[in-house]
């Protein structure tokens, strides 16, 4: 079994964690997720507890990881040795979905950042969506965005000239559309959110899973 952890509060940093030292999860999130009742988290989240080992075991994009609130951390098991960028983010983003995703189901209908509240507000300057460097490798290659959104387990989408779902969650559908560039205009790329995300997640954590799926979506 090859296991990595990623992210741990307290102790000693391995090599393989390699983690920006100004970065800092709230320990209370972790205390919260200790006393939190795993049955409810698992059917809310739609995520699977291991009882006897004590960790949550969920999907994001096309990889598996494991929490273990008691030991404080997170663990990505792959073939391979391998660290994601933004594994801060990703951590903020697991541990905020475990807690805050409540039972309710998804509206299947897609907004932009500017329609969650607040999001008018927040989305701007340094908190606009991470979309350039998608852009930068995709604005002229439709096939090969939505082949890259396709190894990370996405599901092709009609919308613009590609455009493709992505899960980092069970119940967090990020839709990334694509319009390639023309004569009259250069490529863009909106980032597309089911309006319960507002409902499970604060907006700066929304803003840094939008970072790490997108570097995600540049990279595999």
């Amino acid at each position: 079994m090859n296991e990595i952890i990623l992210l741990k509060e307290g102790g000693p940093i391995t090599k393989l964690e390699e983690i920006s030292q100004h970065f800092i999860v709230d320990d209370q999130l972790w205390k919260d997720l200790q006393s939190a009742d795993p049955a409810i988290i698992s059917q809310n989240c739609q995520v699977q507890f291991n009882a006897e080992e004590k960790y949550y075991l969920i999907p994001v994009l096309n990889e598996i990881y494991k929490v273990f609130p008691k030991e404080k951390i997170l663990v990505k098991t792959i073939p391979d040795n391998s660290i994601p960028e933004f594994q801060v983010e990703l951590t903020l983003f697991l541990l905020h979905y475990l807690l805050g995703t409540k039972a309710i189901p998804l509206k299947g209908i897609l907004v932009s950042e500017k329609d969650l509240k607040g999001g008018e507000m927040f989305f701007r300057g340094p908190h606009s969506l991470s979309v350039t460097g998608v852009i930068r490798k995709f604005g002229n290659d439709p096939e090969g965005f939505i082949a890259a959104g396709l190894r990370l387990n996405g599901k092709r989408v009609l919308l613009g000239d590609a455009a493709i779902e992505l899960k980092p969650a069970p119940l967090i559908p990020l839709t990334y559309v694509l319009w390639k560039e023309d004569e009259e205009f250069p490529a863009a790329v909106k980032i597309l959110f089911d309006p319960t995300i507002q409902e499970f997640l604060p907006l700066d954590v929304i803003y840094g899973i939008t970072m790490f799926v997108s570097h995600r979506l540049i990279e595999v």
